[in-house]
């Protein structure tokens, strides 16, 4: 068996079948071998490159030198071939014998050539020298698969070496092979005396049956009996508006035909994966076994600011904080027991840091825990709980309330917040001050008793971005945009959109930096039970979305260079998280198990999902595969 398809055929025991689309099948063994979120960018090399590459002619059927039997009767040939019935012909009529061999009338015991399949051998030489270095080197390793596929099509026999080792060709296929391809470096260029060396091997090989690609850079010289070059280079003056995206130059020679191609190179964090550690599957880093606890399905687990952090309520009532590594390469911190309050339940809360901030309820009184400022936190801080018109929450705690909080000095004046938007759409504020005389030697002020402020009434959503309080008001026709920042009084209009919304989503931070007093950012309104408004100020769209499908989040995402803003989306059998785009739509996520609970944070753009059966909690970000964190549990519902 090849050792290729035996290092698939082990894996395929560990792991579902990896999904690829039908263009990408013809190298589904080697793709296979990489990790899921790095076969994206493979395949997209592979497939841009094998035009260039072409398919290898079958070794054709060749007649050999020295025969193997008797074949059939002919007029020519050798007389120690001549028939028996001929010599004796001779015997009895010489002169009729001597006439017909003038004549070219004898008959002769033909042979039977020696015909067989030939197999071809397809060499590639691989430049390993400084210039070759770094991105070429992405080029190499599709390279090195399209040409072994290539030669495993029509029957040849493949084998490859590196230009710098002349004489040296191997002929290990699969992990080990692209291993060794990435490790073979040189500080050196191929020299007149190691082509010269490659030159004479390949004249030792039949020419009719040896097909040979050189890769090198474009300066190096062209060994004489290579049938085709490829010449890579790094385009430094691309002249695409996207100053991010890196091509490659192809240039492939042969005979008098020469092709060029731009090849588009992956992002710079996949690209180093693929040259660094290509076989490496980071899931393994993000795992966390946590047997002892299992999360709720009554509310989505809930981000902190920036997605670092993670608050997961638990079956038993109590709540965990797991940490979310930057990057896939970091492996999560440990996670963190809330305790609950000894008295009452949580009405509302948030992640603040690595801590969760919340407002607990019991009876008529409510309490602040764990908010990152002396006004909330110094002591124990007991108000009575508004009026019911005023401030109404859902009993028993199932689902907590969203909260923010802004805190801002100015001089001797401190002012702290604590907002919560309601179950009947009323977004109310707890507002705490702290005057300071600014003595030397005076005496250190407590904070004032918090106070109880209703902000707006008909309140279809909120959010908190970079100090910035962003809430929705559905009234009059209309639906105006807020925002508050941390060192203002009073919260700004900042737009009006002409639809009366249900819901409301804000985008990232960026797209809210940059506007103006009076412009939005990115959101998503929902005005009617399938439609939503989508864009910012400068741009927007209505998409229809089935009320099957849980809108999670609203972001923008980088379709072929272009950015596509749109919703992401719970598909309705709770297996698929779907991207919808203005004009595309694409998977994001594939779940063998139904997913119970999602939530997004816009801002990092992060993923935390909780699945139905195993209770498996997963996170990862919208544009990277591989997992941020993957909590498992000993517990399992039926």
């Amino acid at each position: 068996m090849n050792p290729l398809v035996q290092q698939v055929d082990l894996q395929a025991q560990l792991q579902p079948q990896l999904p690829l689309p039908r263009a990408l099948e013809p190298w589904r063994d080697w793709l296979t071998l990489f990790p899921p979120e790095l076969t994206e960018a493979i395949g997209q090399m592979l497939l841009r490159l094998d035009p260039l590459v072409g398919r290898l002619k079958f070794a054709s059927q060749r007649t050999n030198d020295e025969p193997v039997g008797i074949g059939n009767i002919v007029q020519r040939g050798n007389y120690d071939r001549l028939l028996m019935t001929e010599w004796l012909f001779a015997d009895a009529e010489p002169d009729e014998f001597i006439r017909r061999a003038a004549s070219g009338e004898l008959l002769f015991l033909g042979t039977e050539p020696d015909i067989r399949l030939r197999s071809q051998v397809c060499i590639a030489l691989f430049d390993a020298g400084p210039m070759q270095l770094g991105e070429p080197r992405l080029a190499h390793v599709v390279l090195f698969i399209l040409l072994s596929r290539r030669a495993e099509e029509a029957g040849a026999h493949f084998k490859w070496g590196i230009l710098q080792n002349p004489g040296v060709l191997h002929e290990t296929q699969g992990r080990e092979a692209i291993k060794a391809l990435l490790t073979s470096k040189s500080l050196r260029n191929a020299t007149t005396t190691e082509l010269d060396a490659w030159d004479t091997l390949l004249k030792e090989q039949d020419k009719n049956s040896c097909d040979c690609w050189q890769i090198s850079a474009a300066h190096t010289a062209r060994i004489k009996r290579a049938s085709s070059l490829l010449n890579i280079k790094l385009d430094l003056f691309n002249s695409r508006a996207d100053s991010s995206l890196q091509l490659l130059q192809v240039l492939l020679s042969q005979r008098n035909n020469e092709r060029e191609i731009s090849l588009e190179l992956p992002a710079s964090d996949v690209a180093i994966r693929i040259l660094r550690e290509p076989f490496k599957r980071l899931d393994g880093l993000a795992h966390i076994r946590n047997g002892k606890n299992r999360p709720s399905l009554k509310q989505a687990p809930r981000f902190a600011s920036k997605g670092c952090w993670l608050a997961v309520p638990q079956l038993d009532g109590g709540i965990i904080i797991y940490n979310v590594p930057q990057s896939v390469r970091a492996a999560p911190g440990k996670f963190r027991h809330v305790r609950l309050p000894s008295k009452g339940s949580i009405l509302a809360a948030s992640v603040m840091g690595k801590n969760l901030a919340y407002i607990a309820a019991d009876g008529l009184e409510l309490s602040f825990h764990g908010f990152p400022s002396q006004h909330f936190s110094s002591k124990k801080v007991v108000v009575q709980r508004p009026e019911m018109k005023y401030f109404r929450a859902s009993i028993g705690g199932t689902r907590w309330l969203p909260t923010y909080f802004m805190e801002s000095r100015k001089n001797t004046r401190s002012v702290a917040r604590v907002f919560v938007q309601d179950i009947d759409q009323h977004l109310v504020c707890w507002e705490s001050l702290i005057e300071s005389t600014n003595v030397v030697g005076s005496r250190k002020l407590e904070p004032s008793e918090p106070r109880f402020k209703s902000i707006a009434s008909n309140v279809i959503g909120s959010d908190f971005l970079a100090q910035r309080l962003l809430y929705s008001v559905a009234e009059n026709g209309g639906t105006k945009i807020f925002r508050w920042h941390a060192h203002e009084d009073t919260p700004l209009s900042v737009a009006t959109i002409p639809h009366v919304g249900q819901r409301i989503l804000f985008g990232n931070e960026y797209s809210w930096s940059y506007a103006t007093n009076f412009e939005h950012g990115l959101l998503a309104l929902q005005i009617s039970e399938n439609e939503w408004w989508i864009g910012t100020s400068n741009a927007h769209v209505v998409k229809t979305i089935p009320s099957t499908l849980e809108v999670v989040g609203v972001t923008s995402m980088l379709h072929h260079g272009e950015d596509d803003f749109g919703l992401v989306v719970l598909s309705q059998d709770k297996h698929s998280i779907q991207f919808i785009g203005q004009t595309k739509q694409s998977d994001l996520h594939k779940s063998a198990e139904a997913i119970a609970k999602i939530s997004m944070d816009a801002d990092s753009g992060r993923l935390a999902w909780v699945l139905q059966n195993t209770l498996t909690i997963k996170v990862r970000g919208l544009k990277e595969e591989a997992l941020l964190l993957n909590v498992t549990t000993d517990g399992v519902l039926t």
